[in-house]
């Protein structure tokens, strides 16, 4: 009776215990107790380095609000001055140039200006006797000036009265200038210097456009960088909340004051709506405060200034307006008053002031919404805030942690970075979350620094610890930002890439962990039960920092047969480590505890993995081809069924009758038996059902998976849960139908091909012309140099079986490619003027993009268009799909290259062979290439980290190979080993990031290594990419363009939209564009294809 005595008592204190570690959580959250976040930064909210394209069609984009500019007299070679920085006349007497001679421009349009001082003067001139001075504190007419500037960036200067500015020989500025100067060294030419161009934001875009541009571009904006699929992203990464940053004029939408452009309103209301749907809650962050809170671009000042604490009374509106319209909403978690208010130019008793009335006013509409106060930007102590009692509830403080911004860091390495995050970031976390006071959230970090050379292992080490530490935070953190043209800013890219991983928070596992602990020890007649686990390293060879932080795993130890006299309870409970932090050495914990612990499933003993599993203490090993688990509920009976219904709905394609569903259906005109129509215009009327055969029913499926793993430790293991258990799961069978939705008659396809060349384009377009024309369509046409030739300026070309007859005997494409284009808007209106009602998208992932852009576009228009897509990439980095065309062709010519490169290496002494391929960030050419060709020493790809340098780098391999073989080729594709080459902001027109030549920095390396360490080494470096992709399709590419382009006509005549046509498990599917476009495929480091190819090279692991 004791001993049951004591084991309850063990239980009642342990639940007390994780009751107490519970109430601190979030209400309100799905998954974990804290805010998991993301900022949806750039939105709303223009800031112009996250989306630079948006100032594309900005005419004198160097000259936008806020540009700071100089003048130099070419004649005095002296620079214009505002005396005292404004308030005083102007003259030409400086030598060098400070903030007196520095104008910040107001834009009225891309020719005028108007000039600000830096005490906030504008520069005037009087019309009658053309003095100029610095004296007006608000500008009109008098204060505008037209910038005249040549190629050399020479200006003059013109006043709205027509006369032009010029410095006298006595250092005096007029505006008396009455004729056309010249570009000559005259009084009325200056040089400008644009000092600073750095202000980029809502007001630039806006004013530099014009209302009607603006429009259009920040409606497209809108509409297309953040979409219902990112929701559905977010969730699926156990993101549970998003943080969205508006503008002030929110409050004003649709008309809002001018140069602001409405439509911000409608876009948050979608955000809630999806944040709804997938189970996010949302925090609408005031990030533009009227007048300017910090002068930055992403609090839309026009020039810099600042002049926030003159608005306080419109700010509270719009406080009023957002809780007044959100508070209620299902989705709502917080609003944050302010975002970033600047030390500098914001005092603390303002400040505090305006925090406790938008308080108020949110209290006013919800007494459960969390009131969210950011700190002063600038170095002002967060301390400040938590003496101010500005509310006694759910009030929550903002703190934003960057290594950057600061001088602190310059020329910090990467385990300093890592070292101030353990340290200083966890104290100053630990003094606030002890402080009484309000909830603190981390709204605002990043996984980037200023270390320099840093690797991938670096970013990853970087991002772990900032996640352990921020997960400290008693209201959670928020990632900055979704996306970014700025790789390691953008949130999907860090987790699809692997530069990011998430995982459950220590205090979860570790309170479920104990719980459940405890009440194995009250259920089960044990008399000890002791379970210690070991250190599981996350990376091979990985240097340890501070806490050990990536090595989890936990040991606990209860003695429960030394019981006193007394009958007390003496159990000694230890964690010393913490859980695997990573899939990958999850899944070896997990085999760890089965291979340890797994015993009989008698009542004396108990299951441990039964427990760990039931609590979803382990997840299963899956790579970034499989679907996240985070959502799934594997205590729930049912869950098995529910995933299968929501895959089935995941990949429903859509139909015309989803969209018109009265629209009318026809008999097939196509038939395995008859190749042209019955008759030239059908006068005879449709062949009836019997007389057509060799149709696909649309409930037809196959079969996505076909392996049944029977245990994540299996090579390429992709498991759903944690047992692995089979999950069907099934897709639409391509192939032709019985009923279509089109009239051949009314028919007019076009085709488009876009991104580089392929071997197989042609092809593809030849094949599709001549199943069109067996349908029985007359108007067939190609669209030149992709998504471009929708352009007015372009002309169709028409296709027929004569035309395309024999194009496939060569490579390139019929139709030209190119990258980049027109707006969706400006595609679909073309096609409406073309009449064009079906077409076909042949491309990679960006086209694919794009054709569903059209697909949604056509439908909100309410057209009756067939969009399908054919998958183009020589990568092979398509999701789901066994492979696309023109990679086994691409396989086939790299291994002449390769082969090439071998004869080469062999034939000198101590010869290397470099070889790069296609691959930006999928390595299947390269893996593959290998294979094939069995003479590859080394194979480098994206997915796989490497190091060049050091004992187990990729130079001291290759100098073994020299010194034991005599010669050695190395193959690396082209995304390899971006973190050794130097980084470039250049794009491409599809918007992808121009990257360094990886293949060259190898062979300078192994040349420079090798000559210090006096040794020869004969290095040859091939490319053959550009032979390869305008290479002619080979038999095995041709096969499959052929069944591609069938079955993409008959996907449109079948009346489906916004869908690809692929090869899925051998066997020609059907799969939504939106499910394959998410991110790349990838090549599974713990793949048997993977392993193969070690085997055959024979390389050892670099790192």
């Amino acid at each position: 009776m004791e001993l049951i005595f004591c084991k309850w008592v063990l239980v009642f204190s342990l639940s007390l215990w994780l009751i107490i570690s519970i109430a601190s959580s979030v209400e309100g959250l799905r998954g974990s107790s804290k805010v998991r976040g993301v900022n949806l930064g750039g939105w709303l909210v223009v800031e112009g380095w996250i989306k630079p394209s948006l100032f594309d069609e900005v005419h004198n984009k160097d000259m936008i609000d806020g540009t700071q500019v100089q003048f130099r007299s070419v004649t005095l070679h002296k620079y214009i001055s505002a005396q005292n920085g404004g308030g005083m006349k102007v003259t030409v007497d400086r030598d060098f140039p400070s903030s007196w001679e520095t104008f910040r421009l107001w834009r009225v349009s891309s020719t005028q200006f108007q000039l600000r001082t830096s005490q906030g003067n504008f520069i005037t001139c009087d019309i009658n006797d053309g003095n100029v001075s610095a004296t007006a504190s608000t500008p009109s007419s008098t204060e505008t000036f037209y910038i005249e500037r040549n190629e050399r960036n020479r200006v003059h200067i013109k006043h709205i009265s027509g006369s032009y500015l010029q410095a006298s020989s006595s250092n005096d500025i007029t505006a008396d200038y009455h004729w056309v100067p010249g570009w000559d060294d005259n009084a009325a030419t200056f040089e400008m210097i644009i000092v600073s161009n750095v202000i980029h934001g809502d007001y630039q875009l806006a004013n530099g456009l014009g209302h009607d541009n603006a429009k259009k571009v920040l409606t497209r904006h809108r509409n297309s960088f953040i979409t219902l699929q990112d929701f559905k992203f977010l969730n699926k990464h156990g993101i549970n909340t998003v943080r969205i940053p508006v503008g002030w004029w929110i409050a004003f939408d649709p008309d809002p004051p001018a140069p602001f452009i409405g439509g911000t309103l409608e876009a948050l209301d979608n955000a809630f709506s999806w944040a709804q749907l997938y189970d996010i809650k949302c925090i609408i962050d005031l990030h533009a405060a009227p007048g300017s809170q910090n002068g930055m671009e992403h609090s839309a000042s026009r020039d810099g200034s600042t002049s926030w604490p003159m608005y306080i009374s419109q700010t509270l509106y719009v406080i009023d307006f957002l809780a007044s319209r959100y508070a209620r909403h299902p989705a709502m978690l917080g609003i944050e008053l302010l975002n970033e208010p600047s030390a500098a130019t914001v005092p603390l008793d303002i400040l505090i002031s305006y925090y406790k009335q938008g308080y108020e006013i949110i209290r006013k509409h919800s007494a459960t919404v969390y009131v969210i106060i950011c700190q002063r930007i600038g170095n002002a102590d967060p301390l400040e805030l938590y003496k101010a009692n500005i509310g006694p509830s759910n009030l929550v403080l903002d703190l934003h942690y960057y290594n950057l911004f600061d001088n602190y860091f310059v020329n910090k390495t990467a385990s300093e970075n890592i070292q101030f995050i353990f340290k200083n970031r966890q104290q100053q976390l630990n003094a606030l979350n002890n402080s009484n006071g309000p909830l603190v959230f981390i709204g605002e970090w990043v996984n980037e620094w200023n270390a320099t050379n840093s690797t991938k292992l670096d970013y990853q080490d970087f991002g772990e610890a900032q996640l352990q530490v921020y997960d400290t935070a008693s209201f959670g953190w928020a990632y900055w930002t979704l996306k970014n043209a700025e790789l390691h800013w953008d949130f999907e890219w860090n987790i699809r890439n692997n530069y990011l991983k998430l995982s459950y928070s220590q205090k979860t596992v570790l309170s479920k962990g104990v719980l459940w602990l405890g009440f194995a020890c009250s259920f089960y007649p044990l008399e000890e039960l002791t379970i210690s686990l070991p250190k599981i390293w996350t990376e091979k060879k990985r240097r340890i920092l501070p806490f050990d932080y990536f090595t989890r795993s936990i040991s606990f130890s209860f003695s429960l047969s030394q019981l006193s006299t007394m009958g007390s309870l003496s159990p000694a409970i230890t964690s010393n480590l913490l859980f695997p932090a990573t899939t990958t050495h999850r899944t070896s914990f997990h085999a760890f505890i089965r291979s340890r612990f797994q015993t009989s499933s008698s009542s004396s003993k108990l299951n441990i993995i039964s427990l760990f599993n039931t609590n979803r203490f382990l997840t299963p090993a899956h790579n970034n081809n499989t679907d996240s688990i985070s959502a799934i509920d594997f205590t729930d009976p049912e869950w098995k069924t529910k995933y299968e219904h929501d895959f089935e709905e995941r990949f429903n394609i859509p139909h015309v009758t989803d969209f018109f569903p009265d629209a009318e259906s026809y008999p097939s005109t196509f038939c395995l038996r008859m190749r042209t129509p019955v008759s030239e215009d059908f006068a005879q009327g449709y062949p009836s059902d019997e007389e057509w055969h060799g149709y696909i029913n649309n409930n037809d499926r196959v079969l996505l998976k076909v392996i049944r793993f029977s245990s994540p430790r299996s090579a390429g293991a992709e498991c759903i849960d944690p047992d692995c258990t089979w999950v069907q799961q099934w897709i639409h069978r391509a192939g032709p139908r019985e009923k279509i939705y089109f009239k051949p008659e009314d028919v007019k396809a076009a085709i488009v091909t876009c991104g580089g060349l392929c071997p197989g384009l042609n092809d593809v377009i030849r094949q599709i012309v001549i199943t069109l024309e067996i349908y029985g369509v007359k108007k067939i046409v190609g669209i030149p140099f992709g998504y471009r030739g929708f352009r007015k300026e372009f002309s169709e070309i028409p296709l027929t079986r004569k035309v395309v007859q024999n194009v496939h005997l060569s490579g390139g494409s019929l139709l030209g490619v190119s990258r980049g284009g027109p707006n969706v808007s400006e595609i679909v209106d073309s096609m409406q003027e073309r009449g064009i009602n079906m077409l076909f998208v042949l491309g990679g992932n960006g086209t694919h993009a794009g054709a569903n852009a059209v697909h949604n576009e056509c439908r909100k228009r309410g057209l009756k268009v067939a969009v399908v897509g054919v998958p183009k990439t020589i990568d092979n980095d398509i999701l789901l799909m066994d492979k696309t065309f023109g990679f086994d062709t691409a396989v086939e010519e790299a291994q002449r290259a390769i082969n090439s490169a071998y004869i080469e290496a062999h034939s000198a002494y101590r010869g290397v062979g470099v070889v790069k391929l296609m691959g930006r960030s999928s390595g299947f050419i390269a893996m593959q290439a290998a294979l094939a060709s069995g003479q590859i020493d080394i194979c480098l790809i994206p997915e796989v980290p490497f190091e060049l340098h050091g004992p187990h780098g990729v130079l001291k391999h290759l100098k073994y190979l020299l010194e034991t073989k005599g010669s050695a080729v190395i193959c690396v594709a082209e995304g390899a080993g971006q973190n050794f080459v130097e980084k470039t902001n250049a794009k491409d027109a599809s918007g992808n990031v121009v990257y360094g030549d990886i293949g060259v920095h190898i062979q300078q390396e192994i040349k420079k290594y090798f000559k210090e360490i006096g040794d020869p080494a004969d290095v040859k470096y091939i490319d053959p990419t550009y032979m390869i992709r305008a290479c002619r399709a080979n038999a095995s590419d041709g096969i499959l363009c052929t069944v591609l382009g069938q079955n993409a006509v008959h996907g449109a005549f079948g009346g489906y939209s916004g869908i690809t046509v692929g090869i899925c498990n051998t066997h020609y599917v059907y799969l939504p564009i939106t499910e394959v476009i998410s991110y790349p495929k990838t090549v599974d480091p713990n793949s048997r294809m993977w392993h193969r190819c070690l085997t055959s090279t024979g390389q050892p692991d670099f790192i």
